[in-house]
């Protein structure tokens, strides 16, 4: 054999030899990633030690807390027990633990604490949520009040529904780069913790449902707007986007405007003692990034005009308040752009136009009544309304005996709730004709007289009692899917059809997707394959370096083995 026939006899076998090489190395680093993406042996361990801690601070048996945590089988991947959740492009790492509601519901109240030093064995951890926990302080024996500072990466931190006081801001405050806090259902109480301020990088906090308060009233504080206390400290927040502060104590919320940060998307004050606001209030006027803000179950009587301005606002609830005055004028002067607007349980009187809704054009809920007598729908038969609303509730409101005339425009009505209105006459049943994605319908406490809802393809139970036992069978033909004692039909054996059915096409929709899934992934595997396949046949610049490496690491091993013999 000629010296040049050899020679590329020989390049050939080698590049047979490197295929071989090239696939016998991908499907061992592909086995191998399986396996090292996995369960860290430390991060194992410390998920052992923290359930121990937990079952025996609580005094819990075995089998109600974290049972797939094992101690038994040592190759247990950790990945894979219950409330971990681990992350590939962390290298295995635990980025999230989910350890709420681990204790009984008839568990005996008493202090407990949590220590924050066995949260270090996870680096990357992300979010942790021990809701539902009932711990009364946090403690670090190692680190003390700067144990968050462990957690670079702590993301989402939940202590909903535990017993934790004011304390816990002195550890909470060195978690910096925490985005989302939720501290509700606690015990905290007194003016706002002022050391939140640090926590810069937050967007979401939460801590309704505590007796947190303003500086009026705190014994022996002067309740003057110069006081620097209380939410003060929330305008040095810029990236704070969600603020919850429903079911607390607030009693001035002209302290509260002046104090919070311009960046705020959604604000919750519901269920406070918030009473009028002083003339000359504008402060909350600056919140030009507002989209929702819910003063729901306080005792507001009135609100700035410079609201209007509010460009972005998207939701309003002042429900169950005492707002009262001159209610068209006041529904006119609201922000254009709301698409949700309460004014329920209020003290308005007097008349109401609905016209005075021209403006906002985006209204898709509407609720409005009075606790203080009947309001005076005023008719306005040729009015077209620029909006189509999803849900609509009115109560105490003399509607003139009629359904308003401005409905017969509406064609995507969800929910319509009308009660304590002096409707008189016959049902209207074009309600109905007109919304084919009615959902429910409320007229009760009126004197309808006339009721037909036949076919209209309807569902659910009729419920059959009070004024419709008066109705036969005939009001509510063709609704094949209406069940219940008028119709003859066992909404027993309706509900069970409309699950098997529900359960067919679930199970229908998972094998095509699942087989899409198959395919698709089998597509892919073979494409790669193929390509770097056709790539390394190719005889380019590439393929001879690729050639050229591994025919090095081959005598280099070559070298070790006959080294070793």
């Amino acid at each position: 054999m000629r010296t040049y026939e050899r020679y590329w006899w020989w390049v050939k076998e080698k590049k047979q030899m490197a295929l071989v090489l090239f696939m016998i190395v991908t499907l061992m680093l592909q086995l191998q990633m399986k396996g090292c993406v996995g369960c860290l042996e430390t991060e194992r361990m410390g998920l052992l030690q923290l359930k121990s801690y937990l079952k025996n601070g609580f005094e819990v048996e075995e089998e109600g807390m974290m049972k797939s945590w094992s101690h038994d089988d040592p190759s247990s991947d950790c990945c894979h027990w219950k409330r971990v959740k681990c992350s590939d492009a962390t290298g295995g790492h635990v980025v999230h633990l989910s350890l709420n509601g681990l204790i009984p519901v008839n568990y005996e109240f008493k202090d407990q604490s949590l220590n924050l030093s066995l949260l270090h064995s996870f680096p990357q951890l992300q979010s942790l949520d021990f809701a539902f926990s009932h711990f009364s302080d946090l403690f670090d024996p190692i680190n003390g009040h700067k144990s968050f500072q462990k957690l670079e990466k702590l993301r989402t931190l939940d202590f909903y529904y535990n017993r934790l006081n004011n304390s816990v801001f002195t550890f909470l405050s060195e978690a910096r780069s925490l985005r989302t806090l939720n501290v509700s259902h606690n015990l905290l109480d007194g003016v706002f913790p002022p050391n939140v301020s640090i926590m810069t990088k937050l967007k979401t906090l939460d801590l309704s449902y505590n007796e947190l308060s303003d500086a009026s009233q705190i014994k022996g504080k002067s309740s003057s707007r110069n006081d620097t206390c209380g939410v003060a400290v929330l305008k040095d927040m810029p990236m704070l986007q969600e603020l919850d502060l429903s079911d607390n104590r607030f009693t001035d919320l002209d302290r509260l405007g002046v104090l919070l940060p311009s960046s705020l998307h959604v604000l919750n004050l519901a269920k406070n003692q918030l009473s009028s606001i002083p003339k000359g209030y504008l402060e909350i006027c600056a919140l030009m990034n507002l989209r929702e803000l819910n003063l729901r179950s306080n005792a507001l009587t009135n609100l700035p005009y410079c609201l209007g301005n509010l460009s972005s606002i998207r939701t309003l609830d002042l429900s169950e308040n005492q707002m009262n005055g001159d209610l068209s004028s006041f529904v006119s002067d609201l922000p254009s752009t709301l698409e949700y607007l309460s004014l329920f349980d209020n003290d308005f009187n007097g008349s109401f136009w609905f016209s005075s809704l021209a403006n906002h054009t985006r209204l898709t809920v509407f609720k409005l009544s009075s606790n203080l007598g009947m309001i005076q729908a005023q008719a306005e038969s040729s009015w077209l309304p620029p909006f189509q609303l999803k849900i609509l509730k009115l109560k105490n409101f003399n509607l003139g005996s009629t359904i308003p005339s401005f409905l017969a425009h509406q064609h995507d009505l969800r929910f319509i709730h009308i009660s304590y209105s002096q409707l008189k006459g016959p049902f209207p049943g074009w309600l109905v004709q007109n919304n084919t994605r009615l959902e429910a319908i409320r007229l009760n406490n009126n004197f309808l007289g006339v009721f037909n809802i036949s076919y209209n393809d309807l569902s659910g139970e009729i419920p059959f009692k009070a004024h419709l036992m008066t109705f036969d069978e005939k009001s509510y033909r063709g609704n094949p899917h209406l069940c219940g004692r008028p119709t003859n039909k066992s909404c027993n054996l309706e509900r069970a059809s409309v699950s098997n059915r529900a359960k067919e096409e679930e199970e229908g929709d998972g094998v095509i997707d699942m087989v899409w899934f198959y395919w698709t992934c089998g597509a892919v595997y073979i494409s790669t394959w193929l390509a770097l396949f056709a790539f390394l046949c190719i005889d380019s610049r590439w393929s001879s370096e690729w050639f050229y490496h591994v025919d090095l690491v081959v005598h280099h091993l070559q070298r070790f083995k006959d080294g070793c013999n």
